[in-house]
């Protein structure tokens, strides 16, 4: 009898170890907007409705340094130095899978069409896509440090950072197309009609100040247009191509052609732009703000947590 009462609370402590090892996090109701930042300094998300009203607040148990939207209730969470992505219930809080990834995850990318979700590897060089629940689909090697990743049509279009090619996958079976030359340290995709814009950071002392369009069939090179410095997130809405400039914290406004219709310093140092509630959203890496604007100029801001580095947008 001591023997098995000794048994079950041993059992009874390690249940409780497993459950302190995987935080429960406030629930988000599943018929609510709203944009999320993604905060990597102190690693945490903000849900912020279409008032700016503040929904919840996670602090991350993990050094997460990313996250993507799956569905309506799902969020991933990966980070580089961690061997794993967690998979959280938004309207439960509560994680429901747990993905062996190694280290080295750079983005991920979830795509509503395949039901796949898309993982981006630096230490291994590959592209893994995953079902819904996390089970692994396909797998396949890039160029060196893939990043940035587009799904148009039927490929999945991936920019090696640390390579001078992009990647053309089949975007069900990964298996691969072909590789476009691109210039070094290149970051941010869009799809723009019939052509690929790509932006870029740069590296060392020499950052990126240009946008290249190509041909997104044949991967032919349209044009090489000036836009200091290091653009490298990329919107389009309404017609209109808005273009985030890291390294000088300017928000492009251009149309379709990549003519500049007007532009506006926002935030500092700022990584991610969306679209939210009619609103074009920037976020402040340096000064942990999030900027609500027009498109032209800024209408208000709001304090989140440290370091936001990436949005995330629900809205129905």
């Amino acid at each position: 009898m001591i023997v098995r009462l000794k048994l079950l609370g041993m059992m009874l402590l390690a249940s409780l170890l497993a459950a302190c090892n995987h935080s429960t996090y406030p629930e988000i109701e599943q018929q609510t907007d709203f944009i999320a930042s993604v905060n990597i300094q102190e690693p945490s998300l903000d849900f912020i409705d279409k008032n700016g009203k503040q929904l919840a607040i996670w602090p991350l148990s993990e050094a997460y340094s990313g996250a993507t939207l799956i569905d309506d209730d799902r969020i991933l969470l990966y980070g580089h130095e961690l061997d794993h992505a967690d998979l959280i219930q938004l309207s439960t809080g509560e994680r429901i899978a747990e993905i062996n990834t190694g280290e080295g995850t750079t983005n991920a990318l979830y795509d509503a069409d395949t039901k796949l979700v898309y993982l981006a590897n630096s230490w291994t060089n590959t592209i893994t896509a995953y079902d819904i629940d996390g089970n692994e689909h396909a797998k396949q090697k890039t160029g060196k440090y893939p990043m940035s990743m587009l799904r148009y049509e039927q490929q999945l279009f991936v920019v090696n950072f640390k390579d001078t090619t992009l990647s053309v996958l089949d975007a069900k079976t990964l298996q691969k197309r072909a590789d476009w030359k691109i210039p070094a340290s290149s970051n941010g995709l869009l799809a723009v009609r019939d052509e690929l814009w790509i932006g870029g950071h740069g590296s060392g002392s020499t950052p990126n100040d240009a946008v290249v369009r190509l041909d997104i069939h044949s991967g032919k090179m349209l044009e090489k247009f000036k836009l200091p410095m290091m653009p490298i997130a990329f919107l389009e809405q309404h017609d209109e191509i808005y273009v985030l400039s890291h390294g000088e914290n300017i928000l492009h406004k251009l149309d379709v052609h990549g003519k500049e219709i007007s532009s506006e310093e926002v935030g500092a140092n700022p990584f991610a732009l969306a679209s939210f509630a009619g609103h074009i959203v920037v976020a402040g890496y340096d000064d942990h703000k999030i900027y609500w604007t027009d498109g032209t100029s800024v209408e208000r801001s709001q304090t989140v947590g440290a370091g936001p580095f990436q949005l995330l947008v629900r809205e129905k």
